[in-house]
């Protein structure tokens, strides 16, 4: 399903995918729901409606040319990294995130979002318990992600 539909994400399917650890979310702690180019192991969203994982153990996505969206919790590893062209928006769901950007690093609680602009280096931190979703604009998937040691 392409981007010409409006995305509809549940928060209760959202938490039971967590709590049952479903697909990627629960085992690894985060799942792309919009992507630029296929990952592995994900099919055309079927409907308008997001789930996590069907009934084949595939994860169901959205195809879009230059938008990515993704959620994750404090389990998801994420290294340090950059993007020349793409910005990233984080807004926490629940509990408390700690991320560092340029060496700085930020406390967000609920309903809070940092926007991280390109070529900023950053990281979240896995220091809490959390839930969080990330939109990134002008993207163009892992050709745009430079990893930092």
């Amino acid at each position: 399903m392409s981007l010409l539909v409006p995305l509809v994400m549940r928060k209760q399917i959202l938490e039971t995918a967590i709590r049952e650890e479903l697909g990627r979310l629960g085992a690894m702690g985060g799942q792309k729901v919009i992507v630029t180019s296929r990952y592995g192991g994900e099919v055309d969203l079927p409907e308008p409606l997001w789930t996590p994982v069907l009934a084949d153990g595939s994860r169901p996505v959205m195809i879009s040319d230059n938008i990515e969206f993704g959620v994750f919790d404090h389990r998801c590893a994420q290294d340090r990294h950059y993007h020349r062209l793409a910005m990233e928006c984080y807004t926490v769901l629940g509990g408390t995130m700690l991320i560092e950007v340029a060496e700085n690093i930020y406390s967000l609680a609920p309903g809070d979002s940092i926007v991280v602009p390109p070529p900023l280096p950053h990281q979240v931190l896995r220091t809490s318990p959390f839930l969080a979703q990330v939109i990134l604009t002008n993207c163009y998937g892992p050709a745009d992600k430079y990893t930092l040691p």
